[in-house]
């Protein structure tokens, strides 16, 4: 039987803005995971080729695309992928995106300071 709290969950990292991506990317690895980093839609799709990611993260918007279609497209890829989809959005917006995209479920929370310290 495997242990599968010793696995590492892969996060694929959908971030455009080289710096937000970076940033975003050092720090879900120093929390311990591993992280596909790609800035546009054609890099995610062959980050895809190389594993199947646990989690999807991306913004609402990466380069010229909706942010939510881009994660459904690539949940055609990967269906078993979870989307967590970052970015602030006016209510009239959000509403808007979920009507377009109602295969999606939406949370407004509020999400903790991710801070990690370098050994």
């Amino acid at each position: 039987m495997v242990d599968h709290s010793l696995e590492k969950t892969t996060i694929l990292l959908l971030v455009s803005d080289p710096v937000v991506r970076s940033i975003l990317k050092e720090t879900l690895e120093c929390a311990g995971y591993t992280v596909l980093a790609a800035g546009d839609l054609g890099r995610a799709v062959d980050r895809l080729k190389e594993c199947t990611p646990d989690l999807l993260i991306t913004r609402t918007y990466v380069e010229s695309l909706p942010g939510h279609e881009a994660a459904m497209y690539l949940r055609t890829k990967c269906l078993e992928m979870k989307v967590l989809m970052l970015g602030g959005l006016l209510d009239d917006e959000r509403f808007n995106i979920e009507q377009r995209s109602k295969d999606l479920r939406y949370s407004q929370s509020h999400i903790p300071r991710l801070c990690c310290s370098r050994k």
